[in-house]
């Protein structure tokens, strides 16, 4: 064991005197972090999903019309405008 010990030399280490096995290890866990944030946003995406199924579920549903198709006409003269925005 203690001709192992002497075996590693600091030609081994690289420059943050780190061995090249333990920089392997660091990178592993960033590729972790990775993916654990794209399951965190995958995750985010279908909560706000489903906010905006409630959202819509709430909506009140209204007819749009372009106000150049409405005119509305008077009861006792008959004439028909177009009425004002506000």
């Amino acid at each position: 064991m203690v001709s192992e010990v002497n075996a590693d030399s600091d030609e081994d280490m690289d420059e943050d005197n780190r061995k090249p096995g333990l920089v392997a290890i660091s990178s592993d866990e960033d590729e972790a972090r990775e993916e654990e944030d794209v399951f965190s946003k995958i995750r985010r995406v279908s909560e706000e999903i489903k906010e905006m199924e409630q959202v819509l579920k709430e909506f009140p549903y209204r007819t749009i019309v372009l106000i150049r198709d409405v005119t509305l006409c008077c009861a006792v003269c008959h004439r028909c405008y177009l009425p004002r925005l506000p």
